[in-house]
Formats: C-alpha cells, sequence, structure tokens
C-alpha cells in the first residue's frame, strides 16, 4: 500500500489507527506503536523517502508551530486560533465525498459557530458532548467546539 502511494505522487502523512476490538490479536499499544515506528522507519530508509517530523522546516516551505516531541500548553482553542493565525490559507480539511474542504481559518470560523450555537442550547462549561459518527467532517467540528 505504502510503495503504491509513492508510485502516485503522494506527499502527505501516513498514521496509525489502533484499535484493540478490531483486533483482539493485536498487542497493547506500549508494543504495536514503537513496532510501528520502527518498521516505517526502515521502509523509509529503504526508500530514501524524507521523513517530515524529523525536519525543522517542512519541505514545502511551512513551518512547525512547537518542536518535536513538546508538551503543548495550551488549549484546543488556542491552538486552532494559532494554526489559523499561521496557516490562514492553507487547506485544513479536504473531504471530497462530503464536499467540505476548509483552510484553517474557514474551519476555526465554523467551530467558532458551532460551539456558539452549543452555548446557546445550554452547553456549559463541565457538560458533556457526545456525537456518534464515524470519520465525517460534523465528528471534527464537535470536537473542536
Amino acid at each position: 500500500m505504502l510503495d503504491k502511494l509513492l508510485s502516485t505522487g503522494y506527499d502527505g502523512y501516513v498514521s496509525l489507527e489502533w484499535v484493540k476490538r478490531w483486533a483482539p490479536d493485536l498487542s497493547d499499544a506500549g508494543i504495536v506503536f514503537p513496532q510501528y515506528a520502527q518498521y516505517m522507519t526502515r521502509w523509509l530508509r529503504a526508500r530514501q523517502v524524507k521523513q517530515h517530523a524529523n525536519l525543522p522546516i517542512a519541505q514545502n516551505g511551512g513551518e512547525y508551530m512547537w518542536p518535536k516531541n513538546t508538551m503543548v500548553g495550551e488549549t484546543f482553542g488556542d491552538v486552532l486560533d494559532k494554526t489559523a493565525a499561521l496557516f490562514p490559507d492553507q487547506p485544513c480539511f479536504i473531504y471530497t465525498t462530503e464536499d467540505y474542504t476548509r483552510t484553517y481559518t474557514e474551519f476555526r470560523n465554523d467551530v467558532d459557530a458551532f460551539a456558539r450555537s452549543l452555548i446557546c442550547m445550554g452547553v456549559r462549561k463541565g457538560d458533556h458532548v457526545a456525537i456518534w459518527a464515524t470519520n465525517v467532517s460534523q465528528w471534527y467540528l464537535t470536537f473542536w467546539a
């Protein structure tokens, strides 16, 4: 799969999603994640693919907001505001199946509008809001709001 992605010119990110209930024979996360990292490191080196996370400045001229392996002491809202300020016109979401494509600024505005809607419905600090959804844009809007 990874070789096929490279053959199409893909220059994005690859991540691991690990859910034990989908594959009960998997070891615990403390074993799975380091093995994934080791595998990907070997795979990338064998193909001489540059790893974005090891670069001080992203390959495409971007920049990293925080040094690697740093605990970020900001709220999710602060992180989104800072990201939108640094990369206002950069795409944040591109959901072609839902026709939901937003820059960081547009996404932040959608999140703020949804958060205001929750407040108008009576949701307050300390309340719990749940959404039952698959990997769709509405889930991300709810999470960030």
